[in-house]
C-alpha cells in the first residue's frame, strides 16, 4: 500500500487548507487498487472526499472466531464482484443566520467492503449515509430539516423524506421560578431492507409524530441543587405501531400512545484541603479532595404497556483527588487519583444480563435521557440500562510519567463482573514507553441469528485479554515498537506487531511484521517519509509518529 501527495505529485500546492492524497496499492492475492480521499476547511466550511476503485480475486476473512470451525460466515467470505470501491462525499457549510447545510453521499460496491478494507472506519466513524440535512440554532431554540435516502441495496435504512425538529431548551418563565423543556418531531419515514433478507418486514411510507414537553422546578436547598420536574410525551405511528414491551413480548398494536414522567434530579459539590499532606516519594504536595454527589429518580405513566418504560434510580458520586506538582517556578495542579462511582437500580429489569446484538449495555446508556427514544420503542424495549448496574471509572496518575487506569461494570440482578479493563502506561526516561494491560468480558455465549432465517451465523462469547505495547529507542537511529494481545478465553493469541524504524539523516524507514489471528492475515510492510512530511510518506503512516520533534532532535 502506497499514499502519495497528490497535489505535489501533480506539481502544484494544495489549496490553503486542503490535504489531498493518492492511493496506489498492490495485493498479491487480491488485485491491484487506487484512489483519492481529500479534506479540505475553509472559513464557512469544511469535508471530506474518498474515491476507491480496485480489482480483486481474493475472499474476505472479517474475523469473529467461533468456537467451532464448520460453515464459518466470517471466513473466506465470496465478495461475488471482480471490481469492488466506494465514493464518499462529507459537506458541511456555515450560512448566514445560524444556518448550517450539510450534504453527504456514501457509495459501496458490496456490504463487506468497507468492513475489509477500510476496517477502523467501519468500526468507529459514523453511519454512511446519504443525507441533505438544513438546520438552524439560536438562543435556547433549534429546527431543522432532514432528507435521507438509501442507495446502498444490500443495506437495512430508515428513508426520512423528510424529518423536521424543533427543539427548545431551558426557557424560563413564571419570574424564572420554572424552566421549560420541549422536542418535537414530524417525519415521512420509509422502511428499506436488504435485497437479500429472506423475510423482510412490512415496506412502504407511513408518518411518525413524536413530542416531549417537560416543566422543571429549579430548588436550592442548603448546598444542594434539587430539581423536581413532570413531563408528558405523545407518539404516533401508522405502520406497525407500537406492539412490544418491556420484556419483549408482542402486544396489541397501539398507533397513538401517551407517556407521563415525573422525578427529581440533584446535585452538590464539596471538598476538603489539606496542605499538610506531602510525600517525596508519591511527589504529592497538599491534597484537595472534591466530590460531587448527584442522583436522578424518575416515574413513568404510560397509557399502553407498549409504551411504558422502567421506573429507575441513578445514584453517582464523581470524586478527584488534586495536588501540587512542579518545581518553584511552574507549580501546577494535576489530578492525582479520579475515581467516579454511580449505580442504577430498574423497576421489571431485563430477564437477561445480556440482550439482543447490539442492544444495550454500558455503551448505550445516555444518561440525560434515560429513557428510550420513541422511534426505537416501537419495535422492542432494548436500550439503556435495563437491569441492576455498577459501575466505577478510576484513574491513578501514579507520577508524571506512571498512570494507573481502570474501569469495571458489575450485574447486581446476577452477581456477576460484567466488564473490567485494568492498565498502566509508563514513560521510562529517556527511551522508553510501555502500556499493559487487561480486558476481561464475562465469559458467556451468546447466538447470533443477523439474517432471520432461523440460523445463529454468529456465536460471540466473552473474552480475556492481555493487552501490552512497548516502544524503544533503542540507538539514535534505531527505534522498535511491539505490541501483543493474546486472549485467554480463545486459547490463543490475537495479533502482534513488530515494528523497526531507521532514520538516516532527514528520512525515515521502517519495517513492520503483523500477525493477526483474529483475520487470519500476515504482512510485512515497508514505508519510508522526510523528516516532518507525513504526507510525502510511502507506505504505512501508522508509526509515523515515533519520529515527531522530541524524536528527530
Amino acid at each position: 500500500e502506497t499514499r502519495w501527495h497528490l497535489a505535489r505529485l501533480l506539481g502544484f500546492k494544495d489549496p490553503p487548507g486542503m490535504d489531498s492524497r493518492l492511493a496506489l496499492d498492490y495485493f498479491s492475492k487480491r488485485g491491484v487498487g487506487g484512489g483519492v480521499d481529500a479534506e479540505y476547511r475553509t472559513d464557512d466550511a469544511f469535508g471530506s472526499f474518498i474515491g476507491y476503485i480496485m480489482t480483486d480475486r481474493g475472499k474476505d476473512d472479517l474475523g469473529r472466531v467461533r468456537h467451532d470451525d464448520q460453515d464459518n460466515a466470517r471466513r473466506n467470505v465470496d465478495p461475488n464482484r471482480d471490481i469492488r470501491g466506494r465514493f464518499s462525499f462529507r459537506h458541511r457549510q456555515y450560512l448566514p443566520d445560524n444556518w448550517q447545510l450539510s450534504v453527504e453521499t456514501s457509495y459501496i460496491s458490496d456490504r463487506n467492503f468497507l468492513e475489509w478494507m477500510y476496517r477502523d472506519e467501519f468500526y468507529t466513524d459514523k453511519a454512511q449515509e446519504t443525507l441533505v440535512y438544513l438546520k438552524r440554532i439560536w438562543d435556547n431554540q433549534g429546527f431543522s430539516i432532514l432528507g435521507k435516502v438509501r442507495i446502498n441495496d444490500f443495506a437495512r435504512e430508515t428513508e426520512e423524506l423528510p424529518t423536521i425538529e424543533y427543539h427548545r431548551l431551558g426557557q424560563s418563565f413564571w419570574d424564572d421560578r420554572l424552566t421549560f423543556y420541549s422536542s418535537s418531531q414530524v417525519s415521512r419515514l420509509r422502511e428499506r431492507f436488504d435485497k437479500d433478507d429472506p423475510s423482510p418486514g412490512k415496506g412502504g411510507f407511513y408518518s411518525y409524530l413524536y413530542t416531549r414537553n417537560e416543566v422543571d422546578l429549579p430548588l436550592t436547598v442548603g448546598t444542594f441543587k434539587i430539581v423536581p420536574f413532570a413531563a408528558g410525551s405523545y407518539g404516533f405511528e401508522d405502520r406497525e405501531g407500537f406492539h412490544t414491551d418491556l420484556q419483549g413480548r408482542t402486544r396489541d398494536r397501539q398507533d397513538s400512545v401517551f407517556l407521563g414522567e415525573t422525578g427529581v434530579r440533584g446535585s452538590t459539590m464539596f471538598w476538603k484541603e489539606d496542605p499538610s499532606v506531602r510525600s517525596d516519594f508519591w511527589d504529592v504536595q497538599g491534597l484537595r479532595h472534591i466530590i460531587t454527589p448527584y442522583f436522578e429518580t424518575a416515574v413513568y405513566q404510560p397509557s399502553d404497556s407498549t409504551i411504558d418504560m422502567r421506573d429507575y434510580i441513578h445514584v453517582g458520586a464523581v470524586q478527584r483527588w488534586q495536588t501540587q506538582r512542579g518545581g518553584e517556578h511552574d507549580r501546577r495542579s494535576v489530578d492525582w487519583m479520579r475515581l467516579d462511582l454511580n449505580g442504577t437500580w430498574v423497576r421489571d429489569g431485563a430477564d437477561s444480563a445480556i440482550g439482543p446484538a447490539r442492544s444495550y449495555g454500558p455503551a448505550w446508556f445516555v444518561y440525560h435521557d434515560p429513557s428510550i427514544p420513541f422511534l426505537r420503542r416501537r419495535t422492542h424495549a432494548y436500550y439503556g440500562i435495563a437491569r441492576d448496574t455498577l459501575s466505577a471509572d478510576y484513574e491513578w496518575r501514579i507520577s508524571d510519567t506512571f498512570t494507573l487506569l481502570s474501569d469495571a461494570n458489575y450485574d447486581l440482578q446476577s452477581g456477576r463482573l460484567q466488564q473490567m479493563n485494568v492498565g498502566v502506561s509508563r514513560y521510562v526516561h529517556p527511551d522508553i514507553s510501555y502500556y499493559l494491560g487487561s480486558r476481561y468480558l464475562r465469559p458467556l455465549r451468546v447466538n447470533i441469528d443477523t439474517t432471520g432465517d432461523g440460523h445463529f451465523d454468529i456465536h460471540e462469547r466473552g473474552s480475556h485479554s492481555v493487552v501490552g505495547a512497548i516502544t524503544w529507542q533503542l540507538t539514535p537511529r534505531y527505534t522498535a515498537t511491539f505490541s501483543q494481545e493474546y486472549n485467554f478465553d480463545f486459547g490463543h493469541n490475537v495479533r502482534s506487531d513488530l515494528t523497526i524504524v531507521r532514520q538516516y539523516h532527514r528520512m525515515f524507514y521502517a519495517l513492520s511484521f503483523s500477525i493477526d489471528e483474529s483475520l487470519r492475515r500476515n504482512m510485512v510492510m515497508f514505508s519510508i517519509w522526510p523528516q516532518g512530511v507525513d504526507e510525502l510518506t510511502i507506505g504505512s503512516r501508522r508509526y509515523t509518529g515515533l519520529t515527531g520533534a522530541v524524536r528527530e532532535e
